[in-house]
């Protein structure tokens, strides 16, 4: 089984997408359930379906692509993070709960 996560944007009051410092926020939502608000979205919803108790294939998708975004694993989703070491590359690491590199 597959399991699937849908984002959308998150809007501000004004109709502008609403960014952090780190790039836009997404809602994650798994079975109609809202489950993360993110900038990387696809690792973020991976932990909550972790916390769940669900392994397996995972896909991202969106309501705009006719494909998915993303693919892998919830397991392997759930122990990276991005990071950008040189303005403007993102890279994955490993994802460590107290890493407060990131703020």
């Amino acid at each position: 089984m597959t399991h699937l996560i849908y984002i959308t944007p998150v809007f501000r009051a004004d109709g502008r997408r609403h960014c952090t410092n780190r790039g836009p926020l997404f809602d994650v939502t798994y079975d109609g359930e809202h489950i993360a608000r993110s900038i990387q979205p696809f690792l973020d919803g991976a932990r909550a379906l972790t916390a769940k108790g669900l392994t397996g294939k995972l896909e991202m998708w969106d309501h705009e692509l006719p494909h998915p975004r993303m693919r892998g694993t919830i397991e392997g989703a759930a122990k990276l993070t991005t990071f950008e070491p040189n303005k403007g590359s993102m890279q994955f690491r490993k994802y460590m709960v107290d890493d407060r590199s990131w703020s």
